[in-house]
């Protein structure tokens, strides 16, 4: 297949869909985009070296922790993808590589216990005795041949009372050293000061900052990669005065970046301009997005159990 140069500012698959329907590139525009920033690469390279570690007694732990919107949850699905759950085929057993759960809203023992079992495949009802609740999570994790946990959202533990903080500092530590299987935890600022609310805790968890975006090389260098995967004929001129203001309107939070340059192309593609300038950058959440009425939208299936 020959390649047009006129598109040589798309990927294959952008380019593809150049003469397909409004609805079509509204589709591909939408859709989640890996693009493998050195953001990316370190926090997704730092999880799997962690999930590749040996079993050891006391192992690594990692907070991943930044503003909302930064891009924590995108690199946690990337590397929960690289290890999908699956069954043995001979035996039918539920091999769960990650156990993936979000922190409850209440700091609660059993709560917290009732979350990771449902990560593990367990649907029924846990045992009244704590501690043989605590005995099925480490049976279920050695069934499972987890190797790594990773719980998100959990910056909003300060807010709770002393007693609660101190259960998930307990909580934390039995498991690490139990299961002998590292854990990722991610949250805002917030967790920072949680984390190194316990000395113990502190010392077993390295910290990964996400920050916001400065307006610099590395910052274009994104924009011009995810740019890639919209379907637009013309290309983007990604000058100084394009990515100031793209920063400047998202404040550097790769979802709002993101949102931005979602809702500027799909406006583009409606007109007839079918490109991107500085004038098509800004804050527009208080307006009506662009739409193609009478879409068929396709939802996806849960895929959290075979």
């Amino acid at each position: 297949m020959m390649v047009d140069d006129r598109f040589s500012h798309l990927a294959p698959e952008a380019v593809r869909l150049l003469d397909s329907s409004v609805a079509a590139r509204f589709s591909l525009i939408e859709r989640d985009k890996v693009i493998e920033t050195q953001r990316f690469q370190i926090g997704t390279g730092r999880m799997e070296d962690l999930y590749g570690h040996p079993r050891i007694g006391r192992p690594s732990n990692l907070l991943a922790y930044g503003p909302s919107g930064i891009g924590k949850s995108h690199m946690i699905d990337a590397v929960v993808a690289r290890h999908p759950i699956r069954r043995n085929r001979a035996t039918g057993e539920l091999i769960i590589p990650i156990a993936q759960m979000e922190f409850p809203p209440d700091p609660d023992r059993r709560w917290f216990a009732k979350e990771l079992a449902l990560a593990l495949g367990y649907h029924t009802a846990l045992p009244r005795d704590s501690a043989d609740v605590f005995a099925l999570l480490l049976r279920r994790l050695h069934e499972a041949r987890t190797r790594l946990i990773i719980c998100e959202e959990i910056g909003n533990l300060p807010s709770f009372r002393y007693r609660e903080v101190q259960e998930f500092y307990g909580m934390t530590r039995w498991i690490s050293n139990q299961s002998k299987i590292p854990m990722v935890y991610t949250g805002t600022d917030a967790a920072l000061g949680l984390i190194e609310g316990d000395v113990q805790i502190a010392r077993r968890f390295e910290r990964l900052a996400l920050t916001p975006w400065e307006p610099d090389a590395e910052f274009a260098g994104f924009v011009k990669a995810y740019l890639r995967f919209i379907p637009l004929r013309e290309p983007t001129v990604c000058d100084r005065e394009f990515i100031s203001k793209l920063h400047k309107a998202s404040g550097g939070i790769t979802d709002s970046v993101v949102k931005i340059l979602n809702r500027a192309a799909k406006r583009a593609i409606q007109g007839s301009a079918d490109r991107l300038t500085p004038t098509d950058i800004r804050q527009d959440a208080d307006l009506p997005p662009p739409t193609v009425t009478g879409r068929t939208v396709a939802r996806r299936r849960s895929r959290r159990f075979i």
